[in-house]
């Protein structure tokens, strides 16, 4: 339940960042987001947040948010390679 009350006030916060230009902002929400989906196993919504957040981050050249999210995903790789 508090996974999904963290993902609505991370939307949220989203919606405002996106509304006063603030893109790095947007891509740590994004990363938030993908994170919660990541510990809910929702491999593929974390993905594609991860994703996006990513490319916020190369979009305005944030190295800090651009290794976050690299190192999310490598720990999603991670997860996904143990058998």
């Amino acid at each position: 339940a508090k996974y999904v009350e963290a993902i609505s006030y991370w939307q949220e916060a989203l919606v405002v960042f996106d509304s006063i230009g603030d893109k790095a902002g947007v891509a740590n929400m994004y990363g938030n987001q993908g994170s919660v989906y990541f510990n809910q196993m929702d491999e593929a919504k974390s993905l594609e947040l991860y994703l996006k957040a990513l490319k916020i981050g190369e979009d305005i050249h944030d190295t800090n948010s651009k290794l976050k999210k690299a190192n999310s995903m490598n720990a999603f790789s991670r997860a996904n390679n143990k058998t």
